[in-house]
């Protein structure tokens, strides 16, 4: 079967056997070699720790972890502890640890498990010149309605149509079409290139990025609607290849016209659900409907034994290779070249060591029984939501994804921690949790005491206690620091979050950016780089954003050298226009653009927006210069190369808000395209977007008409701007600087305010009191050093090094929406005598 096997070896978990258990073996076989490198995962930049096993099994009862075992474990007695995670059949079963997992042979003598077959992937090429008429055997009909209602739950992504092992279908359709180009000799027996069938296409997959690059005419035969709608989208945005699509099962298929050939029909992953009986019919149709020298393809997973292995969940089969060739057989078919595939499912996770080894049992020890009710299994297929995993987290948690994660998240951590105390001559302070509330910042959580009208505030960042370290001569620190800030919970954001914290003493602002370069280049195991810059207002005007995605190059454009009257000076209130290309090969439907408009609505009342279709036809400069009167249409054409497809966004009104709606849309429309993929390529900058984004202003206006800081009220001004603090704030810079990987802040920092005085003056242009920082105030005093300092988010960064949609999935133990605890139940209420005890009503 195709990738569903998979899924049943290495997703489901959990059925009523489930059991903690401890196994000694007295031979292992090795089944399968890795031929595929890489893993669905970021690589894996630290030291590889298969090659010191016994580190992991040091003060344990194992020799080995699941994932351990190698080729130069064969005939070794090992002893492995994990749980079962499925057994099947009388003779196999399961065993998975937090390493990997391995398939279990268990004699007779020793317990009945089930077996879990292994999975080939094979591809056999037929020739069909002579008629056989077969016989076949008896099927349930009401088969086809199960696998119909188990595919209607499946999405139309190739992620759904690989069960979220989408990592494997570049390599899939690379070992194709290198067997499907073997097939073409230049030779007159050679089949032709006129017209493909596509058997079981799903979304497309196969004919978008197979055979569109071999055939002229692409036919679609495709049970599902939703797959086939999908398919025609997909293959359309490409091509105009696709000519016939035919909805409706293998099994029921009869072609509109005979007289339609086909020099190949393929026929991938499918076979698996359709009966033995109507698999040889349907071949039979085939040989209808070949060209001369045409040839059926048929790639499939075989069952390593001589038995069908049969899988309940969505009712397919892994046939065996003597029940292929026997149904071959019978129509008279005669296999004129046949492939083994040069990757299994299971080489994905050779570093894992799943699905790559057995072992025959010789004991079991069954340690801790399990409850047969779990709340969900161990599947990417159909995964169960997210609420309720994290309320089962520790269940979540064998998810070989979380794993990973975890696990690559203490490796970078130990790497902070070795680069900057071992390399750098960092020192690690632990400050308090437990604080002041600091003015100016984030609303943060407060703490009653038994004190009647006294908190403590959980610190948002140890922002005032770094400083002070640096008075006290601690001039180098660092802290993976717990924080804490009362705002809603979105993917990128909780309320409870971890960040490196790193200030130190005689610093400039190049000296930390320099230094957090050569951290993230040690801990990434990459040649140290510098990170490149940009400036805010560029930022902002540019990309609408001062954390822009420069993963793709598509500007906001001014448009005011293009248009006749447009005066020098702006006078205030009056609106500007900008415009934003949107080029061809992104999304714009009329549902997309809707979309846009809502945002607009929703965001920004005061602001305009329209777009414009560029296409070969006027309507699309009239429609233009309606907006726009004075534009030299054909100038700006030319300047910005535009072409039949691209979408024009023209948006007006005030211009931070204009900048700021067309900066949106910009990250909405690539939002698919530059969907966090792995692995990431750090030397690419369409992979691996990183820099610095200087020259903040130090204040912003807030909705009240005064004045907010940009940063915190910590932030130095920026030496040639502090003239401006009196009669010009708002012109005032800041030594502040963000980082940005990706379309996302993972730090930012600044260089610090060291003079009681100015520090003072700040504090009033903000109206903050300046008794609420007076610690703060009269330590610098004393004499404070020049100081800045910087706090990457780690949370942020590893989700994106990870290829996580959430930051949820790199934190153990997150918080839901809402700020909820699922596991816990908390926030929660307290007794009422521990009110009392804290004088709360």
């Amino acid at each position: 079967m195709n990738i569903q096997r998979v899924r049943t070896l290495f997703s489901q978990a959990f059925n009523k056997q489930c059991q903690y258990i401890c196994l000694k073996h007295r031979r292992t076989i090795s089944i399968f070699q890795s031929h595929l490198k890489s893993v669905p995962f970021i690589k894996d930049h630290f030291d590889d720790t298969s090659k010191e096993v016994s580190k992991t099994n040091v003060y344990t009862t194992r020799s080995h972890t699941c994932g351990a075992l190698r080729l130069s474990d064969v005939d070794k007695t090992v002893t492995l502890c994990g749980w079962l995670q499925n057994q099947r059949v009388d003779m196999f079963a399961l065993l998975r640890d937090a390493y990997g997992q391995v398939q279990v042979i268990v004699p007779n003598h020793v317990s009945n498990f089930i077996c879990s077959p292994t999975v080939l992937v094979l591809v056999l090429v037929w020739n069909t010149h002579d008629l056989l008429y077969f016989t076949t055997q008896d099927g349930n009909r009401s088969h086809y309605s199960e696998v119909t209602e188990y595919y209607s739950n499946v999405p139309p992504t190739i992620d759904g149509m690989l069960n979220g092992y989408s990592s494997i279908s570049d390599l899939d359709i690379q070992t194709s079409n290198q067997f499907l180009s073997s097939l073409y000799c230049q030779k007159k027996s050679d089949p032709g290139k006129t017209r493909v069938l596509d058997v079981g296409a799903g979304i497309g997959r196969i004919s978008k990025y197979l055979l569109a690059k071999h055939f002229d005419k692409i036919d679609l035969l495709e049970q599902s609607s939703k797959f086939i709608e999908q398919a025609k989208e997909e293959i359309l945005k490409d091509c105009d290849k696709l000519d016939k699509c035919y909805n409706v099962g293998i099994q029921d298929f009869k072609p509109e016209d005979l007289n339609i050939k086909y020099d190949v029909i393929w026929i991938q992953w499918v076979l698996m659900f359709i009966l033995d009986e109507d698999i040889i019919k349907f071949l039979n149709l085939c040989k209808q409907i070949l060209n001369k020298n045409g040839i059926i393809i048929i790639k499939d997973n075989v069952a390593s034994g001589v038995k069908n292995e049969y899988d309940d969940e969505d009712s397919s089969v892994v046939r065996s290779l003597p029940q292929f060739c026997l149904l071959f057989s019978k129509a008279n078919l005669k296999c004129v070249k046949s492939e083994k595939g040069e990757f299994s499912p299971m080489d994905l996770w050779e570093d894992w060591g799943l699905l790559s080894k057995e072992v025959i049992a010789s004991n079991i020890t069954v340690l801790n029984k399990a409850d047969v009710n779990i709340p969900f299994h161990i599947k990417n297929y159909n995964k169960a939501k997210e609420d309720l995993r994290l309320k089962h987290r520790y269940l979540d948690f064998r998810f070989p994804e979380m794993q990973h994660n975890l696990r690559f998240r203490s490796k970078f951590l130990m790497r902070t921690r070795e680069f900057l105390a071992t390399h750098r001559d960092f020192v690690e302070v632990e400050t308090p949790t437990l604080f002041k509330r600091t003015p100016g910042g984030a609303r943060e959580f407060v703490v009653p005491t038994h004190e009647p009208n006294k908190f403590y505030s959980l610190v948002q960042s140890p922002q005032q206690l770094k400083q002070l370290l640096m008075v006290g001569s601690v001039d180098r620190y660092f802290q993976i620091a717990r924080c804490y800030r009362d705002e809603s919970t979105r993917p990128d954001r909780q309320p409870e979050f971890t960040q490196l914290d790193i200030e130190l003493s005689f610093t400039t602002r190049d000296d930390v950016m320099r230094l957090i370069e050569e951290l993230l280049c040690y801990c990434l195991n990459i040649p140290t780089r510098t990170f490149s810059r940009i400036s805010y207002n560029d930022a902002i005007s540019l990309y609408g954003s001062d954390k822009p995605d420069l993963r793709y190059d598509c500007k906001i454009k001014n448009v005011d050298n293009f248009r006749s009257n447009r005066s020098e000076t702006k006078s205030s209130g009056e609106d500007v226009y900008r415009i934003l290309i949107l080029p061809k090969d992104l999304d714009s439907t009329n549902k997309k653009i809707t979309e846009y408009k809502n945002l607009a609505k929703k965001a920004f009342n005061d602001v305009k927006m329209s777009t414009v279709k560029v296409q070969d036809s006027l309507e699309w400069t009239n429609k233009l210069t309606k907006i726009l009167p004075d534009l030299n249409v054909e100038e700006f054409r030319n300047k910005e190369n535009l072409e039949e497809g691209d979408l024009i966004v023209v948006s007006w009104g005030k211009q931070e808000d204009v900048l700021s709606l067309l900066g949106m849309i910009r990250s909405e429309s690539h939002k698919i395209k530059v969907k966090n993929t792995l692995p990431l390529e750090f030397d690419n900058p369409k992979s691996f977007s990183i820099f610095w984004v200087v020259d903040f202003p130090l204040f912003l206006p807030s909705d009240s008409g005064t004045l907010e800081s940009a940063h915190h009220p910590f932030t130095q001004p920026h030496p040639e701007d502090e003239h401006l603090l009196s009669s010009n704030p708002l012109e005032v810079r800041g030594l502040h600087y963000d980082l940005v990987l990706n379309g996302n802040e993972i730090g930012g920092g600044s260089i610090r305010i060291h003079s009681s005085e100015l520090q003072e003056s700040i504090l009033h242009f903000l109206n903050i009191e300046t008794s609420s920082l007076q610690h703060m105030i009269q330590a610098f005093k004393y004499g404070c050093p020049p100081h800045g300092g910087i706090a990457l988010g780690i949370d942020r960064l590893m989700s994106i090094l990870c290829g996580t949609q959430s930051i949820r999935d790199v934190i153990a133990f997150p918080k839901g929406f809402g700020g909820k605890d699922h596991l816990s139940g908390a926030p929660c209420d307290i007794p009422e005598a521990e009110r009392n005890y804290y004088n709360l009503k």
